[in-house]
C-alpha cells in the first residue's frame, strides 16, 4: 500500500511539472494512465510469484515503482502506459503455456493482448518474440500454434477497422498502424533523457548479467520462463532502438523484467546490507531526478 502511494504521488507531481489542465478531457486521461500503471506494477508481481519466479516477496514492487518512476516520459503517455500493461497480460498469458492446458487458447489470448498493445504503441508488436519463445520451449510441434499470433495480429487489425469506420466512418489504414523505425538519436542525449535512460539500462545490463551467470542454477521448471523473461528484456530495449520518438518513455518496457530479475538476484544474496541499500536506492533515485531535472 505505501507503495502505491508513492507511486501515486510521483505520477501526480509529473503530471502537475507538466502544468496539469483541468478540463475534462486531461484529468479522464490522467486517471487512465494511473489506472493502467498501478495495474501494471500488480500485474509484474503477480506474474512473478505465480510462476515462481521470485519468492513470496514485495522486492519486485518496489523495484518496479523506482525503475520506472525515473520515466517521466511515460508517466505522462497514456498510450505507453496501456500498451505496457497490455504486453504485460500477453507475457503473464504465454508464461502459463508450460502448464499444458487449454495451449492453442492461452497463446490465442497471449497474441491479442499483444496485438491490442500494438495499436496503441506500434512496436510493442514485437513482444510477439515473447509468444514465439514460449511455443518454441512448450509446444513447437503443432504446426497450427504456430499461426495463432497471425490470426491475432490480423483479428485484432480488422476490429480496429471496424472501429474506425463506425467512429470516424475512414478505413483503419495500414500506414496509420505501422511506425516508422528512427535512428536518429539526438535527442536522447539531452539531459533530462540521457540520465533516467543510463539509470534504467545500467540496472537493465547488471541484473540481466547477473541472470545469466545464476540461470544453470534455476530450476527445469523456471529454465524456460527466464529465457522468456530476459528475451522481454531483449525486446524491450530493441524498441527504444528503434521507435520513431526518441525518449525515456519507451524504456518502460523494460522495467517489468529488470524488476523480476533484480527480485530474484535480491531474494537469494545474503548481505542484507546490499538489499536494503538497493531498495533504499530504488526508492530515492526518482525523488532525486525529479528535483535535479
Amino acid at each position: 500500500m505505501a507503495i502505491a502511494m508513492y507511486m501515486v504521488l510521483l505520477y501526480s507531481c509529473v503530471h502537475g511539472m507538466q502544468a496539469f489542465s483541468f478540463d475534462s478531457l486531461t484529468i479522464i486521461l490522467f486517471i487512465l494512465g494511473l489506472v493502467a500503471y498501478l495495474l501494471s506494477m500488480l500485474l509484474v508481481h503477480w506474474t512473478a510469484q505465480e510462476n515462481d519466479l521470485t519468492q513470496k516477496s514485495t522486492y519486485t514492487i518496489v523495484l518496479f515503482a523506482g525503475a520506472s518512476l525515473v520515466l517521466s516520459d511515460a508517466m505522462i503517455s497514456p498510450r505507453i502506459l496501456w500498451a505496457h500493461l497490455f504486453v504485460l497480460l500477453g507475457i503473464k498469458n504465454i508464461l502459463a503455456v508450460h502448464n499444458q492446458k487449454k495451449v492453442k487458447s492461452v497463446i490465442l489470448n497471449a497474441s491479442l493482448w499483444i496485438a491490442m498493445a500494438s495499436v496503441a504503441y506500434f512496436w510493442s508488436i514485437l513482444f510477439m518474440g515473447v509468444v514465439y519463445i514460449g511455443i518454441l520451449y512448450f509446444c513447437p510441434k503443432d504446426y497450427r500454434n504456430w499461426m495463432i499470433p497471425i490470426v491475432a495480429v490480423c483479428t485484432v487489425y480488422i476490429l480496429s477497422t471496424v472501429g474506425m469506420l463506425w467512429i470516424n466512418d475512414s478505413f483503419f489504414y495500414l500506414q496509420q498502424y505501422v511506425a516508422p523505425i528512427s535512428f536518429d538519436y539526438t535527442h536522447l542525449w539531452e539531459y533530462s533523457q540521457l540520465i533516467p535512460m543510463v539509470v534504467v539500462g545500467v540496472s537493465s545490463v547488471i541484473f540481466a548479467m547477473i541472470s545469466v551467470t545464476q540461470f544453470s542454477k534455476k530450476t527445469a521448471k523456471t529454465k524456460p520462463m527466464f529465457a522468456m523473461v530476459f528475451v522481454q528484456l531483449l525486446i524491450a530495449w530493441s524498441i527504444v532502438l528503434l521507435a520513431p520518438n526518441k525518449n525515456t518513455a519507451s524504456c518502460l518496457f523494460a522495467t517489468a523484467p529488470l524488476a523480476i530479475m533484480g527480485t530474484a538476484f535480491l531474494e537469494n544474496y545474503r548481505n542484507r546490507l546490499v538489499k536494503e541499500i538497493s531498495l533504499w536506492a530504488m526508492i530515492i533515485v526518482p525523488l532525486f531526478l525529479y528535483v535535479l531535472l
